[in-house]
């Protein structure tokens, strides 16, 4: 060994070597080394000041460095030791310049900073502290810290390699940690500093941990992975980007706050997590990357600024998700899920919307993306409003304790390969408390996918174009269902339906189970029907051009007004089966009525036209029917005379009746009594109606005439045609009679059972 004890200053002024030993230099002052001191083992500077090199010296060789001031530590020669312990009492620096991989044991500095300059590896292999100075490490290749480097200031660690934590390696207390790598960072221990910045210029991830608040200053990203923790709040108060490849995650257990841009590279995801039951994920600037892009929160997420990406975003918090000031998305896909709502109602950009509330408060979107689908909508607590730009297409929407509102400035369609008939086993697209759709420029459902929605209340839709809506389930009530320029088609699979205003420039076309209540309608045609046994229609108010289909058990129109210039035409069957039960119709029209079906046990229509037309009419048990001029009963089952101008007993078979405007009636039922100032074919006169002529032949055969007629056991008819009637009166067997009539000729027959037939 060699030893040098000095109560004075030691200067090495020539080399000191020791061959196989070491070296102790000991001054009650400073050491000034100017030449060499070289030693295999341990070289140890102990100074009552100051330490530093000069001119050529330096240690060489030494596997440990050991040095002891009260000055400062000025090291910064061609050092090549494997080992350095450096301890300053005093002010001033420790600063080493190194050759040679290095393995700090320890250094311990009072107030001034620690720099070591390292053209090898470097290992923090003890604790490296000062109570107030900085810490700066610059090293060629790698530097691995197994033990804490600890200041109150800053720390900087600069790497040709990489720069990592072991076992027990840690960053403390430091004000800034400025990392510089090129193969990547992992500090990943229990580092408490106060922020980070952050560059790696090749590949590898940058990866830090932290024990408390943290703030990022900066992270400058080449190829590789960012992942920052912290255990307390996180604040990115700088700019992170990637420049080629890799992903960006940022998680804290406190709030999250991204105050500067965030970048990912070439396919990377960004993840943003605050993980506290109340922590906040709020982003004041943008979120860039072509990957996906998440943010959870236990709490609430606020979007100040733009989220884009050419993949998918996914929030997810415990309560809010909202955006504020310039706040939007842009990506392909939105996946959101919250407990106390979500209103992103800025112009966000997004193809695909999933979204989840678990609580109360309203999902609200607004997109201007073009077509968006709307995958699927979990509501448990509030309503659902989304606006878009473009067409919307429906998968599933389910709020049944709120509203939805859905508003596209397209269509808004039932997604590819939803089903079209109510029975084909397919999924409801809506279901809600209330539901109010609207399509600006387009339709609502189409001709291949009817849009499919329950509501225990209300539903409303507005459509430039078709309306076309199911439901499997459950009735449908409705304020109004309009149809610009399109046409309606609805279709209720078990329920009823209850509209108040219903209007198309077009068709309407109503198919259910149950009952309907339309309170008003308008269309060119309508066609309702009711299939269920029991099933009640009833209209109040109908503007209809140019044809009217129903059919129900019952039948109610009360008000239909005919808007076409050509006769209205309707056809009224039964719902269940092929006869209603009751109908009555109210009509108005000026180009006149004309009925191809009416099929009703009972039946009253009045219609205030001139020419009321029916083609085919099949009887239970009576039907009125009026004109502007004269009314008809054909009845079945009263076996009496009705105060009307026709009366026709039609039996079970169908016949016409045409009521024509100068008066005129033509029929091929059986007529049993008209009117005598009434033209039936052509023929008016006294003594032409069944009351006169059967009273004549009755007293002509000595009866008193009594006017109680058997429809089954007694048959009276009257035909009529052309030019003259034709009595033929079934009466019990009397005397033969004889009767005259103008322009007849008599004929005298006896059936089987003796009565005399008289024509």
């Amino acid at each position: 060994d060699i030893i040098v004890d000095s109560t004075g200053n030691v200067t090495v002024a020539g080399a000191v070597a020791a061959t196989a030993g070491n070296v102790l230099l000991q001054a009650g002052g400073d050491i000034a080394i100017a030449e060499s001191v070289a030693a295999p083992g341990e070289v140890t500077l102990t100074a009552g000041g100051s330490i530093i090199e000069t001119g050529d010296g330096r240690i060489e060789n030494a596997a440990l460095l050991s040095t002891q001031s009260s000055g400062g530590q000025t090291l910064t020669a061609a050092n090549t030791v494997r080992g350095f312990l450096a301890t300053n009492t005093g002010g001033g620096n420790i600063e080493l310049v190194n050759t040679a991989d290095l393995a700090i044991a320890g250094i311990s500095q009072e107030a001034g900073d620690i720099i070591v300059d390292n053209t090898g590896n470097v290992t923090v292999a003890g604790s490296v502290v000062t109570a107030g100075g900085d810490i700066l490490m610059q090293v060629a290749q790698d530097i691995t810290i197994a033990d804490s480097i600890t200041t109150a200031s800053n720390v900087s660690l600069t790497a040709g390699g990489s720069i990592m934590q072991t076992g027990e390696g840690r960053i403390k207390n430091a004000a800034l940690l400025s990392t510089q790598s090129s193969s990547g960072q992992a500090l990943t221990g229990a580092n408490t500093v106060k922020a980070i910045d952050a560059v790696n210029t090749g590949t590898g991830d940058i990866e830090f941990a932290n024990a408390e608040a943290l703030t990022v200053a900066r992270v400058v990203q080449n190829a590789g992975d960012v992942i920052i923790i912290s255990t307390g709040d996180l604040d990115v108060a700088g700019p992170i980007s990637i420049a080629v490849s890799g992903s960006v995650e940022l998680r804290a257990v406190g709030n999250l706050t991204v105050d500067a841009s965030t970048e990912a590279g070439d396919g990377g995801d960004i993840t943003l997590e605050a993980s506290g039951d109340e922590s906040d994920a709020i982003l004041n600037a943008s979120l860039a990357g072509n990957g996906d892009i998440s943010m959870t929160a236990g709490r609430d997420i606020s979007i100040g600024e733009r989220i884009g990406t050419v993949g998918a975003v996914e929030l997810v918090a415990g309560g809010q998700i909202f955006e504020t000031g310039s706040g939007r998305i842009e990506a392909a896909e939105l996946v959101a899920s919250s407990g106390s709502g979500q209103t992103l109602l800025s112009a966000n950009t997004i193809r695909s919307f999933t979204s989840v509330n678990t609580g109360a408060g309203d999902i609200v979107l607004n997109n201007t993306a073009g077509v968006l689908d709307l995958e699927s909508i979990s509501q448990a607590g509030g309503g659902v409003v989304v606006f878009n730009d473009g067409d919307l297409r429906v998968h599933r929407i389910m709020a049944p304790a709120g509203k939805v509102r859905l508003r596209a400035t397209g269509s808004i369609l039932a997604a590819t390969g939803s089903a079209f008939r109510v029975d084909d086993g397919g999924a409801t697209n809506v279901q809600a408390m209330d539901i109010e759709l609207t399509a600006v420029a387009g339709s609502i459902g189409d001709s291949a996918s009817r849009l499919f929605v329950t509501a225990s209340g209300d539903t409303t839709a507005w459509a430039a174009r078709d309306v076309r809506l199911g439901v499997r389930n459950g009735n449908l009530s409705s304020q109004s269902i309009i149809s610009e320029a399109g046409s309606i088609d609805l279709v209720v699979g078990d329920g009823s339906v209850g509209i108040k205003d219903l209007r198309a420039a077009g068709s309407i076309d109503i198919e259910a189970l149950h009952s309907a209540l339309i309170e008003q309608v308008t269309a060119v045609s309508l066609d309702l029907a009711l299939t269920g046994i029991g099933s009640s229609l009833s209209v109040v108010r109908a503007s209809v051009r140019e044809y009217v289909e129903a059919s129900a058990d019952s039948i109610v129109f009360l008000e239909l007004a005919h808007t076409g210039t050509e006769p209205l035409g309707l056809s009224i069957t039964g719902g269940s089966r092929s006869m209603a039960d009751t109908v009555a119709v109210y009509a108005t029209s000026d180009a006149g009525i004309a009925f191809d079906r009416l099929v009703a046990d009972l039946s009253f229509i009045d219609a205030r036209v001139d020419d009321l037309l029916f083609r085919q009419v099949i009887v239970g048990r009576q039907a009125e029917m009026r004109n502007r001029y004269r009314k008809v009963i054909a009845d079945n089952v009263a076996q009496k005379l009705f105060a009307c101008d026709v009366q026709l007993y039609p039996g079970s078979d169908p016949f016409y009746l045409f009521m024509i405007a100068d008066g005129k009636t033509m029929t091929d039922a059986l007529v049993f009594n008209y009117s005598q100032d009434y033209i039936a074919e052509g023929y008016a006169g006294s003594g032409n109606t069944l009351v006169e002529t059967a009273e004549a032949i009755l007293e002509a055969a000595g009866h008193q005439p009594t006017w109680v007629v058997d429809y089954y056991e007694q048959a009276v008819m009257t035909s009529l045609s052309a030019g003259r009637t034709n009595v033929i009166l079934y009466i019990p067997s009397s005397p033969s009679i004889g009767i005259t009539e103008s322009d007849a000729d008599e004929t005298e027959e006896t059936d089987e059972g003796g009565d005399t037939t008289h024509e």
